[in-house]
């Protein structure tokens, strides 16, 4: 083993601000399923999934327009090691 590999490892965590907009959110409602007072932890080998569909999506947006899975977000750590 490298020294690299026997040594400590630290963990940091980052944090990702977002802002949420839609035109008609008084009368849509579409962000009700969403906690925006609550801090959440998401694994960075997991992806944050928003869509409709409840069953695969950690955060629902309400609305018929919406596709089962809108978007994801795929979280990574750059390694700063160097070979």
């Amino acid at each position: 083993m490298t020294s690299y590999e026997e040594a400590e490892t630290e963990e940091t965590a980052a944090c990702l601000h977002m802002t949420f907009y839609h035109p008609c959110q008084d009368d849509k409602m579409m962000f009700r399923c969403l906690n925006f007072c609550k801090r959440e932890q998401v694994r960075a080998d997991e992806m944050a999934k928003f869509g409709r569909d409840p069953n695969i999506c950690h955060y629902n947006l309400v609305d018929t327009r919406v596709s089962r899975i809108q978007f994801s977000l795929q979280f990574y750590r750059k390694s700063t090691l160097s070979a």
